[in-house]
């Protein structure tokens, strides 16, 4: 796994902990559209050879709402994880550089939003750890 995709994981997790987090063993709060195919979820079947359980507890609004993934197990939560921020990195970070163009694909909000700012900053402070090590 490369420094990078750990430095944006641990960003990531740091966020999303919490009661969700710990329940669903879902450290980086990975969710899908519900009643929607899912291209994450068909990805993770072949990483795990099994699909996901989905939280009961839905959010967002009424006809737009997400359900919350959940592992058998915290590593595999991680593994998850991983696998999703290397993807987005391919198509973002990776491409341009800029932190916010993948915390906004991450997190769906626009780049001048506070929680992308909020993502970015932590994900930079990790970014320069790892390159001071």
């Amino acid at each position: 796994i490369s420094p990078e995709i750990t430095a944006f994981s641990k960003a990531i997790m740091k966020f999303e902990a919490g009661d969700r987090a710990n329940r669903t063993n879902n450290p980086g709060a990975l969710a899908i559209k519900v009643g929607q195919p899912s291209k994450l979820v068909q990805q993770l079947w072949h990483l795990f050879h099994q699909f996901p359980d989905l939280d009961q507890e839905k959010f967002g609004p009424k006809g737009n709402e997400y359900s919350t993934l959940v592992f058998e197990n915290y590593n595999d939560g991680v593994q998850a994880l991983r696998f999703v921020v290397g993807n987005i990195m391919k198509n973002t970070y990776l491409k341009t550089g800029d932190v916010s163009d993948f915390v906004s694909t991450y997190t769906g909000l626009p780049k001048n939003s506070d929680t992308v700012r909020n993502y970015s900053d932590e994900i930079r402070m990790n970014l320069k750890e790892i390159s001071n090590e």
